[in-house]
């Protein structure tokens, strides 16, 4: 009997006739182990019908007989559904046709026990849980969450299926056989090839080109959709109160669906479906209601803001504003509509690019709309075109400095030193200041340095600053135009630099780089940090009813860090000085504040305190008061639980229910519920 893993690994071999265990272990993501085995039940079966086997040579090489076909294991034969098999038809069961779900039935059809149906039902439990959805018996097995939750995770779950519906596989096992079968019967035998095609003509006729994967996502909205129209239930969308759109466009299309599902659609459900195939219009474009000037206001909002956080001078990236602009407007669309992208591209970022991910989501929280943004997804996209205007950046913005100095060669040294660390510059000559007059390679020069005010022959930037650069020198040179370096710039170019390495050799010579640096990565931790509360401990909140100035609380809420030994005195000074050097920006008004430092030498372990104080804080004209100190030993270790903190505050009402307790033990209990809804 023929699995659903053997017919995976029987589909390999059929397309890769000479091959090894150790190439279709790395290609399926199975293990060895499983494969060796599941090869000798193949050969079993190949015996009992008396086909060829598949022969096993020396060093795991594998030869799949050319006279074997597909037709050879997957017509006529009895089928094993694995776990896996169950589960997934057992939710879509769920999600399109619930009255289906009866154990007995199933226990029958499926072929195993009743007992072995419930081991199955406890596992999709937990599966359900991570999207904060319930599985409960009441006469009948129901799903019990938030219904877009529930809408999504039917969308999410049809994506595996477009292709079957569509049609496009020749050859389909006893299990693609019974997921047509449950999908046929949901949607009232239908034909469902008809209304992909009726997609593809309505694509084509909008000269809209999508990726597979956004095509498959386009594809199971509508299908979804559709179940609920036939079936006469109500969409969740029906239920909030979206703006009507303009029909008339779509009024051909929207007849002839009507007709390929022989049912009259509802003027709330046209309204839904038309926000959905209008969509493609705005993926990439401008809607024409859409509010330009809002969409440009937002978009140079972002742009300064993460300048301002990663210290390069993104604002004269045109390439990166006509980008974001675009997708800004898709963008805003997507939060208005409800509409949510589910690419799963977040994995294909590095640890480099993870920084960036981090800090636009840093970012989005302080900017209104963009604070509604509670995917993954959405955050990588944005981050992405950052990305790439780092890239360009560093390509072109190394500026070629002729440094003036007279005060001799130690401090001609030292400030030259000093600017090829801190900004992106090249010095291509260092000069006193009488030689001015007679130097000649002006052609190679971008900028003149000097430390004293002089006259220079030709028009060129002057830049005076002091032979020890100050706070004051380092904010003009950014205003004229020089871009710093950052930690996050210099390791983000330097890992470019290294592409001629193995992925494995590149982040050990990163590491080295990053030790001599003093940002050593530790890689032991007591635990690894997967939420807010695995970061955020117990002992670490304290909660007080007193006035105070902005300054005590910083100091209270670091004095809770200091006292277990996590952080050191030093730590706290680079908050104080954070502060002076860049002001408020780590305060949300009537939020919260999430204070940090810089150093990686002075944490001794990854930690976060919480201060909440019943009496509101003012840090200048922001009052807040919940303030956050987050030391993290890795700088990105942390990151799983700042995530979790950012959908906790766009998705339930932490903020609120903090700011209102009275003691220790309700803080944590809220901090607990609050995590439970989002992770």
């Amino acid at each position: 009997m023929i699995n659903g893993r053997m017919l995976k690994i029987i589909h390999y071999l059929y397309s890769n006739k000479d091959t090894t265990y150790k190439d279709i272990s790395k290609d399926l993501d199975i293990k060895e182990r499983l494969i060796r085995y599941d090869i000798e039940k193949i050969n079993d079966f190949l015996e009992i019908q008396k086909l060829p086997l598949i022969e096993r040579l020396p060093k795991g090489r594998l030869l799949f007989s050319d006279t074997l076909s597909l037709d050879d294991f997957e017509q006529g034969h009895e089928f094993i559904f694995t776990q896996n098999d169950r589960v997934s038809l057992i939710l879509l069961l769920l999600l399109l046709d619930p009255k289906q779900v009866k154990l007995n039935k199933l226990s029958v059809e499926l072929q195993v026990s009743r007992s072995t149906l419930k081991n199955d039902l406890d596992l999709l439990e937990k599966q359900l849980e991570k999207e904060h959805i319930l599985l409960q018996y009441n006469q009948a097995f129901v799903l019990i969450g938030n219904e877009i939750n529930i809408v999504n995770l039917a969308i999410k779950e049809f994506e595996k299926y477009v292709d079957l519906v569509a049609g496009n596989k020749v050859l389909i096992n006893a299990f693609e056989e019974r997921v047509l079968d449950i999908i046929n019967k949901s949607f009232n035998y239908i034909n469902l090839r008809n209304v992909v095609i009726w997609i593809d003509e309505l694509l084509d006729s909008m000269q809209c080109l999508l990726t597979d994967q956004l095509y498959k996502w386009y594809v199971a909205n509508v299908l979804i959709l559709l179940c609920y129209i036939i079936n006469e239930r109500t969409h969740p969308l029906e239920k909030t109160k979206i703006n009507p759109v303009e029909f008339t466009i779509f009024d051909a299309s929207i007849k002839e669906l009507e007709k390929i599902i022989e049912k009259k659609i509802t003027l709330k459900k046209q309204n839904i479906l038309v926000r959905l195939l209008n969509y493609t219009n705005k993926y990439g474009k401008y809607e024409q209601s859409m509010d330009i000037i809002q969409v440009e206001a937002l978009t140079k909002q972002f742009i300064l803001l993460m300048s301002e956080k990663i210290d390069l001078p993104f604002e004269k990236d045109e390439i990166l504003f006509e980008g974001l602009i675009n997708h800004m407007s898709a963008l805003i669309t997507r939060l208005n509509q409800g509409i949510t992208l589910n690419d799963n591209i977040t994995s294909i970022l590095s640890n480099s690019d993870i920084k960036v991910f981090e800090i636009v989501l840093s970012v989005t929280r302080e900017i209104e709309l963009l604070n509604q943004i509670n995917n993954d997804t959405e955050i990588t996209y944005l981050a992405i075109h950052f990305i790439a205007s780092m890239k360009r950046i560093k390509d072109k913005e190394y500026k070629r400095i002729l440094l003036v100095c007279g005060f001799g060669y130690g401090t001609s040294t030292m400030l030259k030193e000093t600017l090829i660390n801190e900004f992106q510059v090249t010095i291509v000559d260092i000069i006193p200041t009488y030689r001015i007059n007679s130097y000649q390679k002006w052609n190679d020069i971008d900028y003149v340095i000097s430390t004293s005010p002089v006259k220079l022959p030709i028009a060129i930037d002057l830049i005076c600053v002091h032979p020890i650069l100050t706070q004051q020198d380092f904010i003009h040179m950014r205003n004229m135009g020089i871009p710093r370096k950052t930690t996050l710039a210099h390791y983000y170019s330097i890992n470019q630099h290294l592409d001629f390495l193995t992925d494995d050799q590149r982040l050990r010579v990163l590491e080295v780089i990053q030790k001599e640096l003093g940002n050593q990565l530790e890689k032991k931790t007591t635990k690894k940090i997967n939420k807010l509360t695995d970061l955020l401990i117990y002992e670490n909140i304290q909660v007080v009813d007193q006035e105070m100035s902005w300054q005590e609380s910083v100091c209270v809420s670091t004095d809770i860090l200091l006292k277990k030994g996590f952080i050191n005195e030093k730590y706290v000074e680079e908050i104080f000085e954070g502060i002076e050097n860049l002001g408020f920006y780590s305060v949300t008004d009537e939020s919260f504040a999430l204070l940090h430092g810089e150093s990686n030498e002075t944490i001794n372990q990854s930690c976060m305190s919480l201060l909440i104080n019943r009496q509101p804080i003012k840090f200048n004209d922001k009052t807040i008061k919940l303030v956050f100190v987050l030391a993290s030993k890795d700088k990105k270790e942390h990151i799983p639980a700042v995530i979790t903190w950012v959908r906790m505050i766009t998705n339930t009402n932490v903020i609120d229910r903090l700011t209102q307790c009275n003691d220790l033990p309700e803080a944590y209990q809220i901090l607990l519920e609050c995590e439970r809804k989002v992770v």
